[in-house]
């Protein structure tokens, strides 16, 4: 028998010819229990040639430590936004709100707890988008504060101080979000915004502070630092940018004028647009080879039809309706009828006329060519197409709407007898239900303090009460967006934007002639406007 190793080509030392030894003895001794005349014992003893040697295992490489992981990719950064075309800006208007401790929306929050707080976060800006009618992606919350100074408190100080643009008062709130426990809104101040400032307040943190009365010393300090109090208003602070119009660039100076004697060269025409590149022409058409596969006598060859002509360029689009239109003198829509079937009557309905009686509110709102009252200063007396107050009443008061949101400047009003004007407050809009507008619900509660009030009504018979609306309230300088529309203004016109008026006469004595009124008439803007040519006049 041969060994692997008298081959002369593996030298075996001692110890792997034991392990071959012992190899070549387990294969023999499987062997032995086979058949001696089996196929499997004739091959392997013909062959001559045994299972390896099993090799020593050989000693494990030395482990490497394992390499660090790649560093991340730092992200990509945000693709710049277009820019805007010209006459339109960013603006960030910053805000503040605050809520009372048994609001429902401050329940839960924790400001300690990162989930708690972006829960609260959550809902704040789906509250705030509905309650502003904006685009929730246009709120950033830059600062939650729980404990401290009260909410109402707060807001005093900043209608007390005046440091805030507008401070929403306390029956705004209540119908701005009726429940909702906000005890707190104002606008500290608007300031210009670009990509920058929106990509910041993307990617900055919300800063959490707990009040004075959370830590021993009073000390403000990072929430995470200390224990959260039982129960305390919340004041947020969040920013809303908007997009506002500005004033086009100015256009570039004529050339300045040539020297005497010298003309100016003529101006090349104006080239005409180059037609597109025509199709390349197909090969032409071989009339035999169409005649052998049609196995034809012959065949005609008709002329080509002529081309299309060029399609007509569109129509162009018709002009956007102005965004504004100014009014002077202009009366009032629509007013109380004193019919419980049609409570408000606008001066553009078929059935005005039926309800309009002489001495009527609605004589204020008559919109038709019609014989005005005679007002001579100084002469008192009566007029049957003016609006003569009920006696009767302890305090007589009278809204008069409009039907398109508005800015005023100015409120004029003529009385003919018994002057007693003593106060006059402006409606939100919209103040009544608008037929145009049935999905936007009005809102019933006086939109600030009144723009006129004393005791006594000083105004002559025949003679004009005029009240001046300060800027601050009237609105009709700031600039009007062009996204926006009745039924969803911006926030910035919404705090302006009036439905109405509400006058105030006091009652006269017993006997005594009533107050007559024959005209309200308003200065100021329509905001957009849905049809400009009922104002042509104004």
């Amino acid at each position: 028998m041969i060994r692997p190793e008298d081959d002369g080509l593996f030298p075996l030392d001692h110890q792997d010819a034991q392990i071959d030894s012992k190899a070549i003895e387990a294969v023999v001794s499987a062997l032995a229990h086979m058949n001696a005349d089996s196929e499997a014992m004739r091959r392997v003893l013909a062959s001559g040639v045994y299972p390896p040697s099993p090799s020593p295992p050989s000693p494990s490489p030395q482990k490497q430590p394992p390499s660090p992981p790649p560093s991340p990719m730092p992200p990509a950064p945000p693709s710049p936004s277009p820019p805007l075309p010209p006459g339109l800006a960013l603006e960030a208007e910053h805000y503040v709100a605050g809520f009372s401790a048994n609001a429902t929306i401050v329940a839960n929050l924790d400001v300690t707890d990162q989930a708690s707080v972006d829960a609260f976060i959550a809902a704040f800006i789906q509250l705030t988008a509905a309650a502003l009618r904006i685009d929730p992606a246009k709120v950033y919350v830059t600062r939650i504060t729980k404990g401290g100074v009260s909410s109402g408190r707060r807001r005093a100080a900043l209608e007390q101080s005046g440091a805030a643009e507008r401070v929403w008062s306390a029956s705004e709130l209540s119908a701005l979000l009726p429940g909702a426990g906000l005890s707190l809104l104002a606008l500290k101040h608007v300031t210009p915004a670009d990509d920058s400032t929106v990509a910041g307040l993307r990617s900055s943190k919300v800063e959490l502070v707990l009040g004075p009365g959370a830590a021993a010393g009073g000390a403000r300090r990072s929430a995470q630092q200390q224990q959260q109090p039982p129960a305390a208003d919340v004041i947020v602070d969040f920013t809303v940018v908007t997009l506002v119009e500005v004033a086009l660039p100015p256009s570039p100076p004529p050339s300045p004028p040539l020297p005497p004697g010298v003309s100016a060269p003529p101006s090349p025409p104006p080239s005409s647009p180059s037609p597109p590149p025509r199709p390349p022409r197909p090969p032409p058409l071989d009339v035999s080879v169409l005649t052998a596969a049609l196995n034809a006598s012959w065949v005609n060859e008709a002329p080509s039809p002529p081309p299309s002509p060029p399609p007509s360029p569109p129509a162009p689009s018709p002009p956007r309706p102005p965004r504004t239109v100014r009014v002077s003198r202009m009366p009032a829509q629509g007013t109380l009828s004193g019919d419980s079937s049609k409570p408000v009557v606008w001066y553009s309905d078929a059935s005005f006329r039926s309800y309009r009686k002489p001495r009527s509110p609605l004589n204020l709102v008559f919109w038709s060519a019609r014989r005005q009252c005679n007002a001579t200063l100084g002469v008192c007396g009566g007029c049957p197409r003016a609006w003569a107050v009920n006696s009767n009443a302890t305090r007589p008061a009278l809204p008069l709407y409009f039907r398109e949101p508005m800015q005023l400047d100015s409120i004029t009003i003529t009385q003919l007898q018994s002057p007693g004007v003593v106060s006059v407050e402006l409606l939100p809009w919209p103040a009544t239900p608008i037929p145009e507008l049935p999905g936007v619900a009005p809102v019933p509660a006086v939109r600030g303090v009144s723009v006129f009030s004393s005791a006594y009504d000083s105004t002559p018979c025949g003679g004009d009460l005029v009240i001046r609306i300060p800027s601050d309230i009237s609105g009709t300088k700031e600039t009007i967006p062009v996204r926006g529309s009745q039924s969803e203004l911006p926030p910035r016109l919404r705090r302006t934007a009036v439905g109405g008026i509400r006058i105030t006469v006091k009652a006269q004595a017993a006997g005594a002639k009533p107050t007559v009124i024959s005209s309200v008439r308003f200065s100021g803007r329509v905001l957009y406007p849905a049809n400009p040519v009922v104002y042509t006049d104004m």
